[in-house]
């Protein structure tokens, strides 16, 4: 499996998980070239990556080489793309850009401003900002959320103001911190969920015009604050500024916690069964929505920002399918193969039968050799006893007679080497 980071000096990177190595680099270090999100965008049926930078927007092919890039104003927050390949880019002076792209020309059209006094409801407020943007499932509504202002929604298509929420009552009464949306997420076509400052995750109704929350959940869980929220498999997941993962159930029951990493979390992205993060402490991580360890972490160097999945032809794919592969048999086994595009259970091919039956015959045929063998060898070692027999018995005999023998001088040598050393008492 390949991944794509992006990080702080402009860098991308193509990773292989399999072999821990980054496979191909792009880009230029810089503060102007920093890298803030990487997106991917279908065209003629062929993926290709959308890569959000300070003040450059670039389309790259499957193999990080650059195709086209536009000029964008600097300080650029998020950016999203739909199926006709409008790209919507948000600031965080509250301003947003509306760029096309064309398949034909490969070039990207002038960037139009948003200019409309819908989409700037709080221009006269200086110490106002937009902190985060999410998109709704038929990417027709944009929300946007602020510091010091209630979250609002609009329109892309009609381009105007379709919804804000009004501010609950403790917010503007609170002089130590100031109003503060952190982030927020379509729940579904009727309501939306904020994260707040105050640990607080508040859902509201979208078909209620200046509606306040509709009601609040308790996120005390994390002892930090808590900067992105995601959606997978009926799951919230909610990373907090010391890059831990707190999951709650689809009624916003905490379930569990999974730390691990040293810093930040900059972006997440899923994939089946595994957890897939970058962080400020220069770390991918891999982790399992289920384990609490972690599988997989590779240092890249530079403080990451933005992760996205490698993504493939689908013409490649195809020719794959097309290819005939023959089946093979090893240790009597069907091996894995494919043929058509079918299943291995609907393939039937005629000369299988042979091939099993020559599968058969071949392992007689070594059996019997084998026995063979051992039936020859075994005539082999009892002429040899037969016959060798009796003459191995007396070798080993006299060899035993020999030690002895040679024990008994030994014997002798000794006593008679005493009688001589040995001293006459009668003498004074």
């Amino acid at each position: 499996m390949q991944i794509i980071t992006g990080d702080e000096t402009g860098l991308l990177k193509l990773i292989d998980l399999d072999k821990k190595e980054v496979i191909k680099k792009y880009g230029e270090q810089g503060k102007e070239f920093k890298i803030i999100q990487i997106l991917t965008i279908k065209i003629a049926d062929i993926c290709f990556f959308l890569v959000l930078r300070e003040q450059s927007l670039l389309l790259l092919d499957n193999e990080l080489n650059e195709i086209t890039q536009i000029a964008i104003d600097s300080s650029p927050l998020k950016g999203f793309c739909n199926s006709n390949h409008d790209i919507y880019v948000i600031y965080a002076n509250r301003k947003i850009n509306h760029i096309k792209y064309d398949e034909d020309q490969n070039i990207f059209f002038e960037q139009e401003t948003i200019n409309s006094k819908d989409f700037l409801p709080l221009t006269n407020c200086k110490d106002k900002y937009v902190t985060s943007a999410a998109i709704s499932n038929d990417q027709q509504l944009l929300l946007v959320t602020y510091f010091g202002a209630p979250p609002s929604i609009f329109n892309l298509q009609q381009k105007k103001l379709q919804w804000q929420s009004r501010n609950v009552k403790n917010d503007e009464l609170d002089l130590q911190v100031k109003m503060h949306d952190y982030d927020g997420l379509f729940l579904d076509d009727y309501s939306v969920g904020v994260i707040t400052t105050h640990q607080t995750l508040r859902i509201y109704n979208i078909l209620e015009q200046k509606s306040q929350p509709l009601s609040e959940h308790s996120l005390k869980q994390s002892k930090t604050k808590i900067k992105l929220i995601r959606v997978y498999n009926e799951k919230y997941y909610m990373i907090n500024e010391r890059g831990e993962i707190l999951i709650y159930q689809k009624d916003f029951k905490f379930e569990r916690m999974i730390k691990g990493t040293f810093g930040a979390v900059r972006d997440i992205a899923f994939n089946k069964e595994y957890i897939y993060t970058v962080s400020i402490d220069r770390f991918l991580r891999v982790y399992h929505i289920e384990n609490v360890r972690i599988p997989l972490s590779i240092n890249l160097s530079q403080r990451l920002q933005a992760i996205n999945f490698h993504c493939a032809e689908y013409k490649d794919i195809e020719i794959e399918k097309k290819q005939e592969k023959i089946w093979t048999i090893q240790n009597g086994k069907e091996a894995k193969a494919r043929f058509a595009g079918m299943r291995r259970h609907t393939i039937k091919l005629p000369y299988l039968d042979k091939m099993f039956e020559n599968h058969k015959l071949n392992k007689q045929k070594k059996e019997q050799q084998k026995l063979k063998q051992e039936e020859q060898s075994i005539e082999i070692k009892q002429e040899y006893d037969e016959d060798d027999q009796q003459p191995k018995f007396k070798n080993i005999e006299n060899r035993k007679i020999q030690k002895l023998k040679q024990k008994k001088k030994i014997l002798g040598l000794k006593k008679q080497k005493l009688l001589v050393n040995k001293p006459n008492r009668n003498m004074k």
